[in-house]
């Protein structure tokens, strides 16, 4: 009886410690998935490329996982894994003119976060690396010659290829960069014009303007990049660049640039008074 109890305690000792043993090796819990990151969003950088960046809420991650499709007829696939920590993929060698939509999750040992909102992004049609536009005078217009995005006015001075560009950017809810040529205007007495890639880095290339009209007349008051300033004698770029990335130095509601010194009905003013318009 004595030999049997001393087996039996040899062996629960025995499972006991396979059991700790276990569990340190691994057989036991593996812990929680990560948590899901957020606010993924796209920019359009150009032909061939989409810049994509996400905000890690995670502190267990291994790593990233990249899903995309390419069309709404697509099916997703994971395309990339990225480090743990990472907040930023570029995503190289696309097709011109085509939609790519993504989503992203984290990941351990544990298994896979739920998902990201899901982005769409279409890379422009042509190549816009090289060209450039060197704006004159009588090459601003009536604004309502423009197309009217709200609140401000925007067209394209290189062709129609750039302009249908320009727009989509415009109307693309995650921002990205502005082709070469692009115009965009608020009132007629100011405006920002794209120039060729590298013309400016410090102002993403924008070109600002300030003009005066008379009758049908426009006249450049000044214009330049960092120290260009405006109709009210502020200074443009320190204005604009404060916009987050995504929007290319654009401002707009919720852009991040300081509010504006007037109201809607006043800028809806100073554009129905442009004398250039029939």
């Amino acid at each position: 009886m004595a030999r049997g109890k001393e087996i039996f305690g040899f062996t629960g000792f025995l499972l006991i410690f396979s059991l700790v043993i276990g569990v340190g090796c691994g057989g036991g819990s593996k812990g929680s998935v990560p948590a899901s990151p957020a606010n993924l969003s796209a920019r359009i950088a150009s032909t061939t490329e989409i810049d994509l960046s996400w905000q890690d809420n995670a502190i267990d991650e291994q790593g990233f996982k990249l899903e995309r499709k390419i069309g709404d007829a697509g099916s997703y696939g994971v395309h990339a894994t990225t480090s743990a920590n990472s907040v930023d993929f570029t995503d190289s060698g696309l097709t011109p003119a085509t939609k790519y939509i993504y989503r992203i999750s984290a990941y351990n040992q544990a298994g896979d976060s739920t998902y990201s909102n899901e982005v769409t992004a279409q890379t422009f049609s042509h190549d816009i690396v090289n060209q450039d536009i060197d704006m004159q005078a009588s090459d601003f217009e009536c604004l309502k010659n423009m197309n009217y995005i709200g609140p401000y006015y925007l067209t394209n001075k290189l062709g129609a290829d750039n302009l249908a560009d320009a727009l989509s950017i415009a109307n693309y809810p995650q921002g990205g960069t502005f082709p070469p040529g692009t115009i965009i205007q608020l009132i007629p007495l100011e405006a920002m014009v794209k120039r060729v890639k590298g013309w400016n880095p410090a102002t993403n290339d924008w070109e600002f303007f300030a003009l005066a009209v008379t009758g049908t007349t426009t006249t450049i008051k000044s214009r330049g990049a960092e120290h260009t300033k405006n109709f009210a004698n502020l200074n443009c770029f320190d204005c604009h660049k404060k916009a987050a990335t995504k929007w290319d130095l654009v401002c707009g509601d919720n852009h991040g640039c300081d509010p504006l010194p007037a109201t809607d009905a006043m800028i809806k003013a100073f554009q129905d008074a442009d004398s250039r318009c029939p």
